[in-house]
């Protein structure tokens, strides 16, 4: 996780309770959540029940924005490309 502002990141991992309540609460309290590729991501963490539906609403996913900025039939949009570009 990252944070707006701050030049601060952390990993948790969600298999420490400690861990996975920190993960929870940052969902929580987030005003939004970008992702890249958020269909990979979300389900897994709201089925692992780190992200509650309310939270799956705050997010907003740069491989829409990605695929607007660069469309083309062979892709190209994952985030190593766009980090690249």
């Amino acid at each position: 996780m990252a944070f707006a502002h701050t030049d601060h990141a952390v990993i948790l991992d969600p298999r420490d309770p400690a861990q996975a309540h920190l993960a929870k609460m940052a969902f929580k309290n987030a005003k939004s959540l970008t992702f890249h590729s958020s269909t990979f991501d979300v389900p897994a963490l709201h089925a692992a029940g780190l992200m509650s539906m309310d939270d799956v609403s705050k997010v907003w996913d740069t491989l829409i924005w990605a695929r607007l900025a660069g469309p083309g039939e062979h892709g190209g949009n994952g985030l190593e490309a766009c980090a690249v570009r």
